[in-house]
């Protein structure tokens, strides 16, 4: 009786391998009735590749004691279990066998092994998709039948992109990021959408998949019953979903929750990993971006260039680190509230300006941009992620933008003593959202442009306060020149009058001709003086 209701599977054989007898968990194990277990070789339920190491096995114990292994057991339906086995010799040649099927143990084995993977995986920087994949590998192994797939929350905030399900048909997974979220979704959808678990075990009938191209999609690709988890970040937003499809209707049981829930864990982890690596690589660029404008700046002040030039490679830099269409700097002409262009950089070029800009053919016309006067109001920046739609936008400005391929832009203002005297814009094709560190980057580089500007306009104050100053030397040695030749002349000349009222005419014509020596000399030295004044000879002396 104790044989009969043991759970184990005990068999006794004889010396040549073939079952005399066994219980009912063998028969079971084996996938026969009783009657037909009686007289069925032992080396059936072996691995083609194995049978050998059964009769090696016997021989070993024909002297007695007892064996134990681990080994695959084939049932009669061809399928493969482990099994630990325990052959005991017992009298009259006989052997008896009890055998346990391990396969929870071994799924839990290879569990915790996948689970070690997956962290080291994630610790050594192992790009995400394959990480996600990997997991969902390690999923399907553990419940036959299993189909794993991720799916991540779009930046759109409404649809979900699968990125990983690496046995899900490719037709299905296209139509799963097609869908939008919502409270009758199918399973992820809808979990995504609640924030909350989703468990359909008949898609065929259950009414969160009534959507009639969702559902008849899943049902052509013989998808029946989908198990689904919102993954959540520490924060408690959604990330996105993981899930388990079947091929039949299926209900999960108590292993199955705690599998779904481990899974959902480690998508969370590898997930929020992934994106601070990310954070932290973009942190990096930002640093770099700025260290390198800010040395290319003092390299081009260094060469003392036109400021229009210098301005324009600014920009260029701009567009270059952040990979603009363009990069457009306006001031504000606070005498008539007036926007003004001061650069356009196209790439490396450095354009004139379009004439059909609407800022350009209506310089007042900024004033009825809702984000510009958001911008001067406020003077923080602005992200449009979408010119089509963006209510901001004047319908002038959209139209010119989306003619040019612009679909999205920045607006940096440029602030001097907390005033925002301009900004600087940056335009955008297709690419993905704007990130915190992205709109970072560009405000420290727009305001390295804003004190470039303020150093010329500076270099430009002292190089015309130097010119003044020379000129004002210059003024006063001619002054003086003319003043010590004209004293000099007046002297002679008075000497002469004298001399003459006394009847000494020699000696008159001696003053008289130096005073005109006087005269001519001080007139030469005010022509050299006047001379140094012209245009080139400033220009040849860097005045």
């Amino acid at each position: 009786d104790l044989i009969e209701i043991s759970p184990d599977a005990i068999y006794v054989v004889d010396a040549n391998g073939v079952c005399v007898l066994g219980n009912r968990a063998g028969a079971e194990l084996v996938g026969l009735p009783r009657d037909e277990l009686v007289g069925t070789p032992v080396t059936d339920t072996y691995l083609p590749g194995e049978r050998d190491l059964f009769l090696e096995r016997l021989e070993k114990l024909r002297g007695g004691g007892t064996l134990r292994y681990e080994r695959i057991f084939v049932r009669k339906n061809g399928d493969n279990l482990p099994v630990e086995v325990s052959v005991t010799a017992i009298r009259g040649g006989y052997f008896q066998a009890i055998l346990r099927d391990i396969s929870e143990r071994k799924k839990s084995e290879a569990l915790l092994a996948g689970e070690k993977r997956l962290l080291e995986m994630i610790a050594t920087g192992v790009g995400l998709k394959e990480i996600l994949n990997t997991l969902c590998l390690i999923i399907e192994e553990q419940r036959t039948g299993t189909l794993a797939s991720v799916l991540l929350l779009n930046a759109d905030g409404v649809h979900l992109d699968c990125i990983a399900g690496p046995n899900l048909p490719k037709e299905w997974a296209q139509q799963m990021e097609n869908l939008p979220i919502g409270p009758c979704a199918g399973s992820c959808g809808t979990a995504a959408y609640r924030g909350s678990p989703v468990i359909v075990s008949d898609i065929a009938t259950d009414p969160l998949w009534d959507v009639p191209e969702h559902r008849s999609s899943a049902l052509k690709h013989g998808l029946r019953a989908s198990w689904s988890n919102p993954v959540l970040s520490s924060a408690g937003k959604v990330l996105g979903t993981f899930c388990m499809y079947y091929r039949e209707r299926r209900s999960p049981n108590s292993r199955d929750l705690e599998l779904i829930d481990l899974a959902t864990d480690l998508v969370r982890i590898a997930i929020e990993r992934d994106r601070a690596e990310g954070a932290l690589r973009a942190s990096e660029q930002v640093a770099r971006g700025q260290v390198e404008a800010l040395t290319y700046s003092l390299d081009v002040l260094a060469t003392a260039p036109a400021p229009d030039k210098f301005l324009g490679q600014m920009l260029s830099t701009i567009g270059r680190l952040l990979g603009a269409q363009s990069v457009i700097l306006w001031l504000l002409d606070e005498s008539n509230d007036a926007l003004v262009l001061r650069a356009w950089a196209e790439g490396t070029n450095f354009a004139m300006g379009d004439p059909e800009h609407p800022f350009i053919k209506n310089p007042s016309s900024w004033k009825e941009d809702p984000g510009l006067r958001e911008l001067f109001f406020s003077g923080a920046p602005v992200a449009c992620e979408d010119v089509e739609h963006d209510p901001f936008t004047s319908n002038d400005l959209r139209e010119y933008l989306k003619a040019g391929g612009t679909k999205k832009f920045l607006r940096i203002p440029t602030l001097v003593g907390g005033r925002v005297k301009g900004f600087i814009g940056i335009r955008h094709g297709e690419r993905p959202p704007y990130r915190p560190e992205e709109i970072e980057l560009a405000q420290a580089l727009a305001h390295q442009a804003m004190l470039a500007i303020q150093l010329n306009k500076f270099a430009e104050q002292s190089r015309q306060a130097a010119v003044l100053e020379e000129r004002n030397r210059m003024a006063r040695d001619i002054h003086d020149t003319l003043a010590q030749g004209f004293t000099g002349v007046i002297v002679q000349l008075e000497s002469a009058e004298d001399a003459m009222a006394c009847c000494r005419r020699k000696e008159a014509n001696e003053h008289l001709r130096r005073a005109s020596e006087l005269a001519r000399r001080s007139l030469n030295e005010a022509r050299r003086s006047v001379h140094a004044l012209r245009p080139e000879a400033l220009q040849r002396d860097n005045f």
